[in-house]
């Protein structure tokens, strides 16, 4: 029954170009999203919930939402949205203040201290010490006469950094109703632009539950980071090379419990300071800069370390100063914000990075944990109702909230004329307000919006609407939306690095997964926004450590970029340690050029070079590596771009040497199949823990594959190689050693007939294989042929030259899956209309995305309510006239 249903399938596919075409202009209209079916109609609330508040409006000139309330159905009517009356809109000088000052003022007077207490607790106002905290960005950094009254009115300056004044002031003060209260007094200085409420820098790591160090004592020997043994540390530590002399400083949030660890997990003396509002070196009770320190520690074990607590920029510029002073050669930095600054490299928070770096510093920063919570298009109001379209029909975005909502939007209006948006928060129904921000984008306020704040628990787990309505007359710009600890819709993970990790002078990481070395989903990726890769380099997360314990036995418990970066930190101050003497840019193009290719051949915006491997030792006292441009600046041309970019001869990397009777051996399984088969490549005997080159071959000696595999501790490899788009033939692969000698080979062949094995495995392949690829992750070919463009899987459709191109990974799945969307190819920076069609032709779902820079899409399709059966992803252009690329997956 295969061979009937092949063709079939070929016959559909062969229609593809003509029957899109023509669904196409349905999708202009259509009123469905790119994660969903088309949107249910809208019911009533489900019996059972909470209603919401009959009267959520606080009469006067602001809203107070001091319970937040859970909506009703999902879907709701586009444009059915009303707006609760006498939202404050703030003129003259009082635009320049956050609009949530306003609705703690209106709480303040009308329900009292309590309930704007909790209020302001909930938007994070709030230190330890219960004080409101602000940031004020001044025009010039002559910042000494606002500082001044600042004192005058009662305040306390915490920070002051360039132009920016982080204070502190009584909640009482702030929310006083007179229009001279010292909010009011200050904004009143023309040098100051704008009075934000301060955001503390977001840590880089997946949520962690604690467990407190003397329960640890108790229960464990001395920990160590497994990725020390994964990025090669341990070796040289055997050498001798174990960071003495060097000085690494850890930037972070709170070190609760660093004391407990001294002379087990973390150095007998450590030098700490507090820079954050309190004062107070655990931020709280946080341990998440203890972790990280545990991690520099385990990689170079006599390292000097300082640990410095911050929480704001103006308090990292401090700490990064005092470290200087110390000597600090390296700085950790596993924290950072996202839609707070334009992403290109500008701000406060990255000017403090690179003038760090010009100072001979070498500041390694998180990339951040946003790969699967950033949306990204183009602002759209198609029907001209002052509310942004995320899809035809659609102007929501949903998200299932967890435990606290965090919402950050930010656009690009950073130059020219100002462009004012709102971002609001609505029921699942779309029929209850609940919570806004509503800054006034004038000259000197920056394009951002923010709602942060905590749920209680029977609000948890909830579905909600995100809305972004537009005030006055807008141009057209970029929107970008981070949702944190949420799920949503629409995800973009292309341009989703935080700050300061789009910093010039950062060295930016990644996160792969320490047990199988795939990069991780939420891993934020690059390009910036001014079209430079980053991350530069990836390292492992999901290590255990002494400050957290583990979420399940098998799982241990501190994910993120956050645990990356440390790893990456202290193998610096092994490189340091070793040459004795090196630049920032030496140490980091050392580490680069012996990183591990792990995602598309070359450097790319989601791993950078690749996975640090620390390799050989260097000889203590060796000479630095020249200085030379940036792995990161641009990407690198990639051989796999097309057919034609094949070499016609073997490169000098292939293997010469005949393999002996008794070594490693090699197999492929099938030995045959047609053309598109995917061949699996397995072997045993190798040397462990070594990295091997492999390349396939033909009979007349035309190289079709070369790359690099890892061995197993145990010896043996196991890879995939697709055979799509190889002529029929006999092929031989072969793996050797460095030496060029050939360890093993095995042939198979292309063309045989029958039809390709099925993609379709008896059961949901695991998140995690128990066996795993051992150059890339599962649904990414270990051995890529270098006629196959790197940005589409093999379901994507042949085509030559610059040709668009799309594929959908994993290519056949069960339903619930979310299915990787990937592009190449296309006009950069142009947006497209995206359709999803089932095997009847009918559209079930729909977007308009935006290309990147390089031409690139990049979008996640949530399959929970899909059918089994086949489907068509196609790309239009954005008229829907014109099919651009498509691709064929399937449900199970």
């Amino acid at each position: 029954m295969r061979a009937p249903k092949r063709r079939a399938r070929d016959f559909w596919a062969g229609q593809v170009r003509l029957t899109l075409v023509l669904l196409a202009l349905t999708l202009v209209l259509a009123s469905c999203s790119l994660t969903n079916s088309p949107a249910p109609t809208v019911a009533p609330p489900t019996a059972g919930v909470p209603s919401a508040p009959t009267q959520p409006v606080v009469s006067g000139t602001a809203i107070a939402v001091p319970t937040f309330v859970p909506g009703g159905n999902d879907g709701g009517t586009p444009g059915a949205v009303t707006l609760p009356p006498n939202l404050p809109v703030p003129t003259g000088d009082q635009a320049k203040v956050d609009s949530k000052l306003f609705d703690i003022a209106i709480i303040y007077q009308q329900q009292g201290r309590g309930a704007a207490e909790q209020a302001a607790r909930d938007y994070g106002l709030l230190n330890t010490a219960n004080e409101v905290l602000l940031t004020l960005v001044l025009a010039d950094q002559n910042t000494a006469p606002v500082e001044a009254k600042i004192t005058e009115l009662g305040g306390r300056v915490v920070a002051s950094y360039e132009n920016v004044i982080e204070m502190a002031m009584a909640l009482d003060a702030v929310a006083v109703a007179a229009q001279n209260n010292p909010v009011a007094q200050l904004a009143a200085f023309s040098s100051v632009e704008q009075i934000k409420i301060t955001r503390r820098p977001g840590m880089q790591s997946r949520y962690v539950p604690g467990m407190t160090s003397d329960i640890l004592r108790a229960q464990m020997a001395p920990i160590v980071s497994e990725g020390v043994k994964v990025i090669g540390a341990d070796q040289w530590q055997s050498a001798g090379i174990t960071g003495k002399g060097v000085k690494v400083g850890i930037i972070d949030l709170g070190f609760a419990g660093y004391q407990q660890l001294l002379g087990q997990e973390l150095p007998t003396n450590v030098q700490a300071r507090s820079f954050n509002s309190t004062k107070d070196i655990t931020g709280g009770g946080e341990v998440h800069g203890t972790a990280c320190a545990e991690i520099v520690h385990a990689v170079a074990p006599d390292a000097e370390l300082y640990i410095a607590n911050i929480d704001s920029d103006a308090s990292v510029g401090q700490a990064t100063d005092w470290m200087i002073s110390q000597g600090v050669k390296i700085i950790s930095a596993s924290f950072g914000s996202v839609g707070t600054t334009r992403g290109d490299g500008t701000g406060l928070g990255v000017r403090i990075v690179d003038n760090a770096r010009a100072k001979g510093v070498l500041f390694v920063v998180a990339a951040g944990n946003s790969g699967d919570e950033h949306y990204a298009a183009n602002l759209t109001d198609g029907d001209g109702n002052g509310w942004h379209e995320f899809a035809p029909g659609k102007e929501f975005l949903k998200i299932s909230v967890g435990s606290a909502l965090d919402v950050r939007m930010r656009w690009d209006a950073w130059t020219g004329e100002p462009v004012n948006l709102d971002l609001y928060l609505f029921s699942a129904d779309g029929r209850q307000y609940l919570d806004s921000s509503r800054n006034v984008q004038s000259r000197g306020v920056v394009p951002v919006e923010t709602l942060i704040f905590p749920l209680d628990r029977q609000f948890q787990r909830q579905t909600y609407q995100l809305r972004v309505r537009t005030v006055g007359n807008v141009r057209p710009v970029k929107l970008e939306i981070f949702v944190a600890n949420s799920e949503t819709q629409l995800l973009t993970p292309v341009g989703s690095v935080a700050t300061p990790a789009d910093a010039k002078g950062a060295f930016t990481v990644g996160a792969t997964d320490v047990r199988d070395l795939s990069l991780e989903d939420f891993s934020s990726q690059g390009p910036t926004a001014d079209n430079r890769v980053k991350p530069e380099i990836t390292a492992p997360d999901r290590v255990l450590t002494a400050s957290y314990q583990r979420e399940s036995p098998s799982d241990p418990a501190f994910p993120g970029t956050s645990a990356a970066t440390p790893h990456v930190a202290g193998a610096a101050a092994l490189v340091l340690s070793s040459l004795g003497t090196a630049t920032p840019d030496q140490i980091q193009q050392f580490l680069v050029g012996r990183a591990q290719d792990i995602e598309d051949p070359g450097v790319d915006p989601k791993s950078g070079a690749g996975d640090i491997r620390l390799g050989a030792p260097t000889q203590q006292g060796a000479a630095a590596p020249s200085a030379s441009p940036r792995a990161s600046a641009s990407p690198s041309p990639r051989a796999s771009a097309s057919p034609s970019a094949r070499p016609s001869a073997r490169p000098s990397t292939v293997p010469s040497a005949a393999p002996t009777a008794n070594g490693p051996k090699l197999a492929v399984a099938p030995g045959s199949g047609p053309v598109g088969t995917k061949f699996t490549i397995t072997g045993g005997g190798f040397p462990a823990n070594s990295q091997l080159p492999v390349v396939i071959v033909d009979s007349a000696g035309k190289t079709f594959a070369n790359a690099t595999i890892n061995v197993r501790a145990d010896g043996a490899i196991n890879a995939t190689y697709d055979s799509t788009g190889d002529p029929n033939g006999q092929y031989t692969v072969a793996v050797g050693d460095s030496a060029g000698n050939v360890l093993a080979t095995a042939t198979y062949t292309v063309g045989a007939g029958g039809s390709a094995p099925s993609a379709r495995p008896s059961a949901a392949p695991s998140a995690r294989p128990s066996v795993a690829p051992t150059v890339a992750p599962s649904t990414r070919p270990s051995v890529a042929p270098s006629a196959v463009p790197s940005a589409a899987p093999s379901a994507a459709p042949r085509s030559g030259g610059g040709d668009p191109v799309v594929g959908v990974s994993p290519n056949n799945a069960p339903a619930g899956t979310r299915f990787g969307i990937t592009g190449a190819g296309f006009t950069p920076s142009t947006p497209v209309l995206i359709g999803v069609f089932d095997a009847a032709n009918k559209a079930v779902a729909s977007g308009r995305p935006t290309t990147t820079g390089a031409g690139t899409l990049q979008l996640t399709l949530d399959s929970a309510s899909y059918p089994a059966g086949e489907y068509i992803v196609g790309i239009f252009t954005a008229d829907g006239e014109t099919l651009l690329a498509a691709a064929v997956f399937a449900v199970r």
